[in-house]
């Protein structure tokens, strides 16, 4: 294969397209990408000229930012790893054939519905703790699934997706307050949401005011626990709120 490889220390001068060998078999925790575009980055800059921290010796192939078509995987391990968190924050601990689809379905019908991960996955968690076959079998239940469909475009189709996940539910040992308790250790109620950085950000650099970067740091030192004091943090951004740029150095 081709790659433009650094032969000594200096500016972009020292670059050189050179042959050099097809990388191995992927091993466990590995992927094979066809590189289609390659970023630079001021990193790359510093790392040619010898100035950056990590120094590798020459010759050697800079660039840590690239896109483009995974060619060989590990992608049956990848699978069975997210597969397995998603078990997780749905409630369900045992392995069933059918499980893929579902979780697929729940992400599609988030997606279409245009819903927030986190705080639908969190209100999930509440679903969970009456959930199983004899709430599936009667009423219960409906009065608070209202709620949780609310945060739906068309509710209908969080109704008909939470009748197949308590149906596979009921096949699982735990009971409903165990299952939730377990759920809402995977399911954060906070994150750090981009407007609130930046809320916090623009705090600190135009008024030198901190307290709302200590407040965040509070609430997001225990991302796990409702926090009623602060359960605004928890939402979502209104459209006005929305991030559009940020930057890794935030």
């Amino acid at each position: 294969m081709k790659a433009m490889v650094c032969e000594a220390f200096g500016g972009p001068e020292v670059l050189a397209l050179r042959e050099v060998p097809d990388p191995p078999p992927p091993g466990p925790g590995e992927i094979t990408v066809r590189i289609a575009a390659r970023g630079v980055q001021y990193v790359d800059v510093l790392m040619l000229a010898g100035k950056y921290q990590f120094r590798p010796e020459p010759p050697f192939i800079p660039g840590g930012e690239a896109a483009g078509e995974v060619i060989a995987a590990f992608s049956e391990h990848f699978e069975d790893h997210w597969l397995s968190g998603m078990r997780a924050k749905l409630g369900l601990i045992t392995r069933q054939p059918d499980d893929l689809e579902l979780v697929r379905a729940w992400l599609d019908v988030m997606h279409r519905n245009q819903c927030d991960y986190t705080v639908t996955f969190r209100r999930l968690c509440d679903a969970a703790e009456g959930s199983g076959a004899a709430e599936h079998e009667s009423s219960a239940g409906e009065g608070e699934d209202a709620g949780r469909c609310a945060l739906f475009l068309r509710g209908e189709e969080y109704r008909e997706w939470a009748g197949r996940w308590r149906l596979r539910l009921a096949r699982e040992p735990q009971t409903g307050r165990e299952r939730a308790e377990s759920m809402r250790r995977v399911n954060p109620a906070f994150i750090p949401r981009n407007h609130r950085v930046e809320q916090v950000i623009n705090a600190a650099i135009e008024r030198e005011d901190f307290a709302p970067f200590e407040e965040m740091l509070l609430v997001l030192s225990r991302p796990y626990e409702d926090q009623e004091a602060f359960a605004a943090y928890a939402a979502p951004p209104r459209p006005a709120e929305r991030v559009l740029q940020t930057f890794c150095g935030t």
